[in-house]
């Protein structure tokens, strides 16, 4: 008989009567989170919901720990089930980045450097346009590519809003993304905070991994196109250069520690260690960032992935988060590990305009700026990801971009709720993370969402979880009047 569903719930700030929610349509939700454990989609959730400046919702269902087998077929070690809890940690991976770009925009506000500056100002001549290349399409032979020269020099907005023509290596065997297999090929995306320049201090592997990033070709000339890529981890070096300091610090300094996100870090302190959750994988699942439509059955059961994504060289993403901040590859893309009440405090500040119980990190209109979409207009249209992507290959990854979806500075933009196949207002801005984490704002319903699980290489076309949850939170808000999209 398997175990029944441990449901546990946190610390809420307000009734959801007081703020036009719905209590019978939250308990969908929470039947939601115990189904999604009881039939082993996920290993555990935890969803916050926060309106009006209330936090009204706070449940977690399922395991830190569940005991059960590694993909090798063997028990994982030491993996008695043990259930999770409100103050679980958790793997943000992309989740970081939002954050890296708020520090950015800092440094911007405080007049230290523009968006509009070319990256070799802070990196150096590698970026500088003449020293870079482009690939050029299907010439790679395993030893040698083709380029064509660099027309434009890359930019901190590039970086911002992924546009830069950087990549990100999730396509290790070049089946659509041959740079993706020339990264895989120089070590770029197997782990820089191990595989380069192991026992150095973070600046200096994250100084290394920018300087040979930029020896490699672009997959496209800056500016062109979108793409998802390392382009966070090039402005956290930025960041660094342009405060004197490293990432973790400023991070610490100007963000974590002003909006008492305590448990938030590059690092995962010993006496932190037993609060951090194990993560997962579906039995027979592709091990692939290139997921989608890669699942067989009924995407059930789960393996123990813990072990494996501490040691394989993977990319940015396949870091264990256990090593010490003082040593690691401090990845503003994917780096931070933090509790879901942590992160909501940032996404409070953020939908109050850059303050939070009367710290300010960020003026109200550079929050406005960073969360309006930036990848331009076109026949008079916004253009969204997709049709910023036009060209390029993009099969398989789920954070390619939903129709309707633009982005702005860190932050995906809903440009067109129409278009979009969840329900969003336009306006509202968000992102995920690799391991099933996601978040997203809106202004127009004074709506912050935060949920978290720990399970990798999910195929959203089984599990469209951000499409989920955004409408089983936008099925509770029932107050208000009816108006047009």
């Amino acid at each position: 008989m398997s175990e029944a569903v441990p449901v546990s719930y946190g610390p809420t700030s307000g009734q959801p009567e007081e703020v036009g929610i719905s209590r019978e349509a939250l308990s969908r939700i929470t039947t939601w989170q115990v189904k999604m454990v009881e039939q082993e989609r996920l290993p555990m959730t935890q969803l916050l919901i926060q309106r009006k400046g209330k936090v009204v919702y706070n449940t977690v269902t399922g395991w830190k720990h569940k005991n059960t087998d590694t993909p090798k077929g063997k028990p994982a070690p030491g993996r008695e089930s043990v259930p999770a809890s409100c103050n679980n940690i958790y793997r943000m991976y992309s989740m970081t980045k939002p954050i890296v770009t708020v520090a950015a925009m800092m440094l911007v506000e405080r007049g230290e450097m523009q968006i509009s500056d070319p990256v070799y100002l802070y990196l150096g001549d590698k970026w500088k346009k003449e020293n870079m290349k482009v690939y050029l399409r299907n010439t790679y032979d395993g030893k040698k590519y083709e380029t064509t020269p660099c027309l434009h020099n890359i930019t901190i907005k590039m970086l911002m809003n992924h546009t830069s023509g950087l990549s990100y290596g999730f396509d290790v065997k070049g089946e659509v993304n041959q740079v993706d297999k020339i990264y895989y090929d120089h070590r770029l995306s197997r782990d820089p905070g191990i595989q380069r320049n192991q026992g150095t201090s973070g600046g200096s592997v994250l100084q290394q991994f920018c300087d040979d990033i930029a020896e490699l070709p672009l997959l496209f000339q800056p500016g062109e196109h979108w793409w998802y890529s390392f382009a966070t981890d090039v402005l956290g070096r930025v960041v660094e250069v342009a405060s004197g300091t490293n990432l973790e610090d400023f991070l610490q300094q100007n963000i974590l520690k002003p909006l008492k996100m305590v448990d938030t870090s590059f690092g995962l302190p010993q006496d932190k260690r037993d609060r951090f959750c194990s993560c997962y994988m579906r039995k027979g699942q592709k091990i692939s960032m290139n997921a989608l439509g890669q699942s067989v059955g009924d995407d059930k059961g789960l393996w123990d992935i813990t072990e494996m994504i501490k040691k394989e060289n993977g990319g940015a993403y396949f870091k264990s988060n256990l090593r010490d901040s003082s040593s690691c590859f401090l990845s503003g893309g994917g780096g931070l590990v933090g509790t879901c009440s942590d992160y909501m405090r940032f996404c409070a500040c953020m939908i109050n305009g850059g303050e939070l119980d009367g710290v300010r990190i960020l003026s109200r209109k550079t929050v406005q700026y960073m969360t309006v979409n930036h990848l331009g207009r076109e026949g008079g249209e916004d253009l969204d990801m997709r049709m910023k992507q036009k060209g390029l290959p993009m099969e398989g990854y789920s954070e390619a971009g939903d129709p309707g979806t633009g982005f702005g500075l860190g932050f995906s933009v809903t440009i067109r709720p129409d278009l979009c196949p969840y329900m969003q207002s336009k306006g509202t801005f968000s992102w995920g993370g690799a391991a099933s984490t996601l978040f997203f704002i809106d202004p127009v319903e004074d709506v912050a969402v935060v949920f978290a699980s720990q399970f990798r290489f999910r195929d959203d076309l089984k599990m469209p979880l951000r499409a989920t949850v955004s409408n089983l939170v936008y099925g509770c808000i029932v107050d208000g009047t009816v108006s047009k999209l």
